[in-house]
């Protein structure tokens, strides 16, 4: 395919985009899969916008590298300014991290909800939301009724997937003695878990005790 010169300055133009929107889409925790090519062109462009818009605003916008066709002929040109090559990449790296952080930390819905505006947050699943939002212990009822008591240090982000891995591991018998595992943590599947309990906190026991 015989690329033209437009689509070649269009493509010199989004390449701090398209470095943007993989560090976002890393944050972000999100499978490629999930999102058609269109939709990661439209967030490269506008991550390109966005990071334009900050070198201007804090120093001088002009294109990094450029076509320039000349009759027949296709000439390239290369920026030789430093401090605009510097500043390009470092907001194309800060952008989507600081962007990154809002969306992982729902600011901005919760900014939203505030204001009754939507009940929605901004992940994908509750599965996120939960994991992400409840930081505690929890316990594995396992379809085989067993019970399994500890801390999530990882889990998958795809509940379709739904591992999760518990360190700080006990298993509790049917008079809810607590039996040390005595490993560094246990790696469970959803297929063998039939519901999963999250534990009240020490403060929030004595809460409901008083």
């Amino acid at each position: 395919m015989k690329l033209t010169y437009e689509t070649i300055n269009l493509l010199m133009l989004l390449i701090p985009g398209l470095i943007s929107s993989s560090i976002y889409g890393g944050l972000r925790r999100k499978e490629s899969s999930n999102s058609s090519s269109f939709e990661r062109i439209v967030e490269s462009l506008i991550f390109s916008f966005l990071v334009y818009i900050a070198v201007n605003l804090s120093y001088s916008w002009e294109p990094l590298a450029q076509a320039i066709k000349n009759g027949d002929e296709v000439t390239y040109k290369l920026s030789n300014d430093k401090v605009l090559i510097l500043l390009t990449f470092s907001y194309a790296l800060l952008i989507p991290v600081v962007l990154g952080a809002v969306a992982h930390y729902d600011f901005h819905m919760k900014a939203l909800r505030g204001l009754k505006l939507t009940d929605r947050t901004s992940r994908d699943t509750a599965w996120d939301d939960v994991f992400i939002n409840e930081k505690r212990f929890i316990t594995l009822h396992l379809k085989d009724e067993r019970r399994l008591t500890g801390w999530p240090l990882y889990y998958s982000n795809n509940p379709d997937e739904g591992f999760i891995y518990l360190s700080q591991v006990a298993w509790i018998d049917e008079e809810n003695n607590y039996i040390e595992s005595k490993s560094h943590g246990i790696l469970i599947s959803k297929e063998n878990i039939d519901l999963i309990e999250f534990m009240l906190t020490p403060s929030e026991e004595s809460a409901q005790n008083d």
